[in-house]
């Protein structure tokens, strides 16, 4: 699917303004809403979860870079509606998988 250029122009925009803005993601999968981050936040609370799974401390740290970040929207606080709902601290959500979207969290 094709990248909503306006959704994209948006995500950027506070991830480089590091502003949390909330959004409501509509994709083929289900809801999904949550207030954006960037990548290095998605990353930075993967490694502690996993530190803390893995009993490693502080130790573990992602070993990579974040090319292709652009493809993605990363959201702190993410609630996902399917069958059920679930919660995650953190969300990373490929930007061509979103069929449609809103600013704001639904009620």
């Amino acid at each position: 699917m094709e990248i909503d250029q306006l959704l994209l122009s948006l995500v950027k925009r506070s991830r480089l303004n590091g502003i949390a803005v909330p959004l409501t993601l509509y994709t083929p999968f289900g809801k999904i809403s949550g207030h954006t981050t960037g990548g290095k936040d998605f990353y930075h609370l993967g490694a502690q979860q996993l530190s803390e799974l893995f009993g490693l401390g502080q130790n573990f740290e992602f070993a990579g870079n974040l090319r292709g970040e652009d493809d993605y929207v990363h959201l702190a606080n993410a609630k996902c509606w399917t069958t059920d709902v679930a919660e995650h601290t953190v969300l990373r959500i490929r930007l061509s998988d979103v069929i449609a979207w809103t600013v704001g969290l639904p009620e």
